[in-house]
């Protein structure tokens, strides 16, 4: 029997590495986006209540109605392992030393513009937006409030969003021009600056809706994505417009650079691939990088999250988890900040996470700690961090584009 028992434990450790890659990232994304509704209510118990979101059960059987002129998707090609370059693996020349995330309080303050070291409301106080160029920050929080932040004049409230329901993400556009929310009733726009006199509905596809929808602003503030677990659609606030975007379903990672170009993850075959709309334009293996989640786009580079998939083998000193830059052509490895801890501790729900670039060569990120996310640079160069700002778990906070500083 012992003798069985050692085979068969044999042939199990061969089996399926791909598949178990594949699962463990699927995994992770499902966590980390189950984890930005729900983190508060893990530690409502210390301070804040959570994000109360209602699920919709989507019914395969019903059929699917699209908006009226909304263009038809070409075919969604499949990258191909056989196609492409294949990124070199971690050089150790750009490893940085490993960093404790829980000892952000201890990092030096580093200024931003006007953003106030607590990024939330305090008190629930309002005053009337100053005039500006547009919104700062759009902070949701726990009991669903919206309110806007113009700068040194503070918080304005705004008025609940009609019919939208129970809102599933609100996010603020990169220019701070326009503010979204997705939510049981659909999709609603409005100007930001402007107060928001009028929130507009825009009809969304029936297999998009759902509560792990997320948006993700492009460059350009009329056209925004939401993405999910079943699909993705590019949607054109002004005339209503959809487009599919398939490749942006199973939780996929990506972001959208200043081109326009979508930069996404894929599981199986594990690459990173870039796309015109519905048309593939690249397709890189990331080979022994690990799993790349949470894209944050410069030009030519891709900030991102690194999940160490080595499984059962400990990492080095100066391996494992962690951020990670890479050349957005060929995926060469620019700088990697390890972080100390257990195989996931960091990585697995959001805990740290890039937000986008600030300037050429530093990268904000966000890193819960406790009931608190706090937002720091990172100088891909020398390795200094700053802590920039922070706000409570159960908030979600969108900052306009910071770059540059």
């Amino acid at each position: 029997m012992t003798e069985l028992h050692d085979l068969l434990d044999r042939a199990t450790d061969q089996i399926g590495a791909p598949a178990l890659i594949g699962r463990a990232l699927t995994t992770a994304r499902r966590r980390r986006l189950v984890r930005r509704g729900t983190v508060a209510s893990v530690v409502a118990g210390l301070a804040v209540l959570g994000v109360v979101v209602v699920p919709r059960a989507l019914d395969s059987t019903q059929p699917v109605h699209e908006p009226i002129n909304t263009p038809s998707p070409t075919p969604n090609p499949s990258p191909s392992t056989g196609q492409g370059a294949v990124a070199p693996p971690i050089d150790e020349s750009v490893i940085q030393q490993a960093w404790d995330p829980s000892t952000v309080t201890d990092l030096p303050y580093y200024v931003i513009g006007q953003l106030p070291t607590v990024l939330a409301p305090v008190g629930g106080a309002s005053s009337t937006p100053g005039d500006t160029h547009g919104v700062l920050a759009l902070s949701r929080s726990d009991t669903g409030r919206l309110a806007v932040l113009y700068g040194d004049r503070g918080w304005y409230g705004l008025a609940p969003v009609p019919h939208v329901g129970g809102i599933w993400d609100s996010s603020l556009s990169r220019d701070g021009t326009r503010m979204a929310v997705v939510g049981e009733g659909g999709l609603f726009w409005c100007p930001a600056a402007a107060e928001c006199p009028e929130w507009t509905r825009v009809e969304l596809p029936e297999p998009v809706l759902s509560e792990d929808a997320r948006i993700t602003w492009t460059p350009d503030p009329n056209r925004l994505i939401v993405a999910g677990a079943n699909t993705g659609y590019l949607v054109d606030l002004d005339s209503g417009t959809t487009t599919e975007l398939p490749y942006l379903g199973d939780y996929a990672t990506f972001d959208v650079a200043h081109d326009g170009t979508v930069i996404s993850g894929s599981l199986e075959p594990r690459a990173v691939l870039e796309w015109d709309g519905t048309r593939q334009l690249s397709s890189t293996a990331s080979g022994e990088l690990g799993g790349l989640n949470d894209f944050a786009i410069y030009e030519d580079a891709i900030a991102a999250t690194r999940i160490d998939l080595t499984y059962g083998n400990p990492p080095a000193a100066d391996d494992g988890d962690g951020l990670i830059v890479l050349d957005r052509d060929g995926l060469a490895t620019r700088s990697f900040l390890p972080v100390t801890g257990e195989p996931g501790e960091w990585v697995d729900g959001e805990e740290i996470k890039p937000i986008q670039w600030i300037n050429k060569v530093t990268v904000l990120f966000s890193v819960l700690v406790g009931d608190v996310r706090y937002l720091v640079t990172w100088d891909i160069r020398t390795g200094a961090m700053g802590r920039v700002t922070s706000y409570p778990a159960a908030f979600d906070v969108s900052v306009r584009d910071l770059f540059p500083a």
